[in-house]
Parts: structure tokens; C-alpha cells; sequence
């Protein structure tokens, strides 16, 4: 039975697939973090990403 599920991971996870691992999720919201305490305007007028 084992065989049957190896390549299934996390088939009861509830959390949707981001694509991200949990160290790329906690460098995003260390580098966005980051940019809310110096002032930086990610989105909108004069932002990074407008």
C-alpha cells in the first residue's frame, strides 16, 4: 500500500499550493517587512511594481 502513495505528499494539507517552500515564504516576508520599515511603496504611484 506504501507504493500506491509514494508520490503523494501532504494529500490532507488544507493550505493551497503556492509554489513556495516554507524558507522562500519566510524570506518574503522578511524582505517585504523590510521595505514597510524604510518607507518603501511596493504597489501604486512611484512604487517598485506599478
Amino acid at each position: 500500500m506504501t507504493d500506491m502513495m509514494s508520490g503523494v505528499e501532504n494529500a490532507e494539507d488544507p493550505k493551497p499550493a503556492t509554489g513556495l517552500d516554507g524558507l522562500d515564504e519566510q524570506l518574503v516576508a522578511q524582505l517585504l517587512s523590510r521595505a514597510k520599515a524604510s518607507g518603501l511603496t511596493l504597489t501604486g504611484e512611484g512604487g517598485v511594481l506599478q
